[in-house]
């Protein structure tokens, strides 16, 4: 019932409108022919009372409609029929077309047409004309006065049916243009509607492979296109192509780009191709495509990708309303795949650290802390290596910061490709590293670990001869807190400084009551090449 209401909301308005259209018309019945002195005083006080009918009439058959509510827009048509009648009455009381009143005849038919439909104001146009020609017919038989009747003789039927035809004719064009409008505000909430929808779902899609396939759905469904296809210029290139299932492909590397990546911003707006280049990087997800529209995903004159769609229509000529809608959509949807690959950058600019790529100390502490929780429900043990280069210091004084930074870097791809997938490299701070050990229980494990993690870094570091310590500390072994944990691990590294560098410590078993049957481990110290057996057949890290 509430969509029902909502709907009829328009209506009402325009019936409102009619309504003072009404009143009009009967101010001008009564009053025109006086101001105009076309008629004597008996015949304006005929009109006078043809007024007032006209507004009793009227009124009874509103109170009507309004009390009948939905049922009572039936007496809509009673009410445009009795506005015609009046109004050809007052007409032919007045001199007939050629008196001052015809014009009320286009006032209430052009009103009809704008305010309730071009059907309603053709047939009422038809029945004007009728009434038109019958008030002349019943002038000429004498049923009207005198004047009446010289103005019906001296009114041909040629003149007759011209006035007659001129009434159709001019219902007939403003019920033409009325009818366009409305086409093209149709068209118009359509596109909007469309643009709304996408809107939606690029706000629900998680990745920007989603929003491609949310763009090119769009476009196919909403846009009358045949085939569409889109990709995004990044080193992955991820495509998409509708109609087809809703997921992404990779674009062919044949597939070069050309002069778009070169100069973008050059085609910036849609461009209206007879068939598609073969050198366009879509052509190949779009073979023998013709009458297509291409244009440039880009936002800020950023080039970030390309869309082509091919028409489907019968005619070769794309309505240039189309075309402004597939504009539109390329562009939400090129703006809505920029700010999540920002928000994205945004996030691994938080979480890492920008020079080695490494996770930051936050990011590790958080994963430390979540495998505590898990220490304490399911008793999975793991461990911590803290990692220092040697002699950092030397290497910034010797080589300059910038070849400092350079040695970071190289630690930080060392631990990434050693560290196995369940394992967490984080930059700790300055030149030490942290490594967490998921699942890792056995000292023996972790010691390997850590000797394959420095061995790592020196073949990555050969340029500077850089060599790595390590601090090695197991859970529940050596402490079951994160942060005891962490300073246990600590401890250990520096004791593998003091030590001469360039090797692994592990860190004292702790004392406390939950230090478990290895809690009679000794502290061990292991140089490079120093592994015991059973660390070096273990696959704690690949």
């Amino acid at each position: 019932m509430t969509n029902r209401r909502h709907d009829l909301v328009p209506l009402l308005s325009r019936l409102t409108l009619l309504q003072l259209v009404r009143v009009a018309a009967m101010g001008w019945i009564a009053f025109a022919p006086r101001l105009t002195n076309s008629a004597s005083a008996g015949r304006a006080h005929t009109l006078t009372v043809v007024a007032l009918l006209y507004l009793v009439v009227t009124a009874a058959l509103e109170a009507a409609r309004r009390r009948l509510r939905v049922r009572g827009l039936v007496l809509v048509s009673t009410l445009l029929l009795t506005d015609a009648v009046f109004v050809s009455v007052a007409v032919t009381l007045t001199g007939g077309p050629a008196g001052p009143l015809m014009p009320l005849v286009y006032l209430t038919v052009v009103s009809t047409v704008l305010l309730l439909s071009y059907r309603a104001g053709l047939q009422l146009a038809l029945w004007y004309a009728l009434l038109l020609c019958g008030a002349r017919t019943g002038a000429l038989a004498g049923y009207f006065g005198t004047n009446e009747l010289e103005a019906a003789r001296r009114t041909t039927g040629l003149h007759a049916g011209i006035d007659a035809l001129a009434v159709l004719v001019a219902a007939a064009v403003v019920a033409m243009c009325s009818a366009l409008n409305e086409r093209r505000l149709r068209e118009r909430g359509r596109e909007l509607a469309g643009l709304v929808a996408l809107g939606h779902t690029l706000d629900r899609a998680e990745t920007v492979e989603e929003m491609l396939v949310c763009l090119v759905d769009q476009v196919h469904e909403r846009l009358g296109f045949a085939r569409v296809a889109a990709y995004l210029e990044r080193p992955d290139r991820p495509a998409a192509v509708a109609p087809g299932d809703a997921s992404t492909l990779t674009l062919p590397p044949s597939a070069e780009v050309g002069e778009v990546t070169e100069s973008p911003g050059r085609h910036a707006g849609p461009r209206c191709l007879r068939r598609l280049e073969r050198d366009h990087p879509l052509a190949s997800l779009m073979p023998g495509a013709r009458n297509v529209v291409t244009i440039e995903l880009s936002v800020d004159d950023v080039y970030i990708g390309s869309l082509a769609a091919e028409w489907a229509g019968s005619s070769t000529r794309i309505p240039v309303s189309t075309v402004d809608a597939l504009a539109q959509s390329a562009a939400n949807a090129a703006l809505a795949v920029r700010n999540a690959t920002l928000l994205r950058e945004v996030q691994r600019l938080a979480s890492h650290d920008s020079l080695t790529g490494l996770v930051n100390r936050r990011v590790f502490d958080d994963a430390l802390r979540r495998e505590a929780e898990r220490l304490l429900r399911t008793g999975d043990r793991y461990a911590v290596v803290l990692i220092d280069v040697d002699h950092f210091k030397a290497i910034n004084d010797r080589h300059g910061h910038a070849a400092g930074d350079d040695v970071l870097r190289d630690v930080g791809r060392a631990l990434s490709d050693t560290c196995r997938s369940a394992d967490l490299a984080a930059r700790y701070g300055g030149e030490e590293f942290a490594v967490l050990l998921p699942g890792c229980g056995l000292v023996d494990e972790a010691v390997a670990a850590a000797e394959r993690l420095r061995s790592a870094i020196a073949d990555r570091a050969r340029d500077f001869d850089v060599t790595a310590s390590a601090g090695i500390a197991v859970a529940p072994l050596h402490a079951r807190e994160p942060e005891r944990l962490v300073a246990a691990a600590d401890a250990a590294l520096y004791d593998a400084k003091r030590g001469g560098r360039n090797r692994s410590a592990v860190a004292s078993p702790s004392t406390g009551p939950s230090t478990g049957p290895a809690a009679g481990e000794a502290q061990a110290s292991f140089g490079a090449g120093a592994l015991p057996a059973s660390a070096r057949n273990t696959s704690g890290v690949v």
